[in-house]
């Protein structure tokens, strides 16, 4: 035997206990909002334990082998359960929209590249967050067509910008809870169909428990928020976490990448480490029927980009 085998064995043992831990700490997150972070690198732990699955087999440790699978199996399956299709058919000649997130990322200095954006994406609506004094002179003269209708810069990364082809009813700035960071809701009609849009950036977990009050707010709010509602922005969490799955739940409302494999938003600078933390989230009368996300303009974020159908409400 060689000598450096019991050293790999050592080694592929200590990488599976290491990466069992978040594993299966990222399920007590139904528990406390402490344990959400571990939830987030589900797909990597996956990868790294089949790594250390084959390595297991190749120095003749099929027991470590086998572990190794059934926790990249279950980081797989946590993931997988947020897949089911729940996404209405719109009837043909629906009215549709294209809804564009993007968080601009406020130490980002290409201003430039945001009008060749909007020109690409072409939105119906874009909200912008991290929206700095810097980001909101560059949005104010980004399209002629795509033109601003509450921009709210901050000198921190939680300003937000509101922009659409045409303008809505109303637009609110709000914050959820009372002492949160701002959000924007702004009411459309769509071909004499009313559509709300709330465009939020939720603090990260790892700020605390501020995360889940912000998401609770947001979800009690829900009844004033009218039936036609989507929410869209920096959630910074993913889809399979509990905090995002009880806010969907609570508000009644479905991620527009549910169904499918998601699409991995952040950092747009490493695709080892992406995760999905943007996300748009739709009610009744919303049908989905795309979503991409588009180049990054040198943010540390990749802009969501969603096609919706809005469709009869029932009742």
């Amino acid at each position: 035997m060689s000598r450096a085998a019991p050293a790999a064995r050592r080694a592929a043992t200590g990488l599976v206990a290491l990466l069992a831990v978040p594993t299966l700490a990222g399920f007590l997150d139904r528990l406390s909002w402490l344990f959400e972070p571990a939830s987030f690198f589900r797909l990597q732990y996956a990868v790294l334990l089949g790594a250390a699955g084959v390595a297991a087999l190749a120095l003749r440790r099929a027991g470590l082998a086998a572990v190794a699978v059934a926790l990249a199996a279950v980081d797989l399956a946590a993931i997988a359960q947020w897949h089911a299709p729940r996404n209405p058919v719109a009837p043909p000649g629906a009215p549709t929209v294209r809804i564009v997130a993007f968080n601009v990322d406020g130490g980002n200095r290409r201003y430039g590249e945001l009008a060749p954006l909007i020109e690409r994406l072409r939105p119906d609506i874009l909200g912008l967050t991290e929206l700095t004094p810097p980001w909101a002179r560059a949005a104010a003269a980004a399209s002629p067509t795509v033109r601003p209708r509450r921009l709210v810069p901050q000198r921190d990364v939680y300003g937000m910008g509101l922009l659409s082809i045409d303008p809505p009813a109303s637009v609110e700035v709000r914050r959820f809870p009372a002492g949160g960071p701002i959000a924007l809701v702004a009411r459309f009609d769509v071909a004499g169909r009313a559509l709300t849009f709330v465009l939020v950036h939720v603090h990260t977990p790892f700020a605390g428990s501020v995360h889940e009050r912000e998401l609770r707010a947001l979800a009690d709010t829900r009844p004033r928020l009218g039936r036609r509602l989507v929410v869209c922005g920096d959630f910074n969490t993913v889809p399979w976490s509990a905090q995002l799955r009880a806010f969907a739940d609570a508000a009644g409302l479905r991620d527009s990448h549910s169904g499918s494999w998601p699409a991995y938003s952040w950092p747009s600078w490493s695709p080892l480490l992406r995760v999905p933390l943007d996300h748009c989230l739709v009610g009744d009368g919303v049908s989905v029927r795309r979503h991409a996300f588009g180049p990054s303009g040198g943010s540390d974020h990749f802009p969501l980009v969603v096609d919706l159908a809005l469709t009869d409400l029932d009742g």
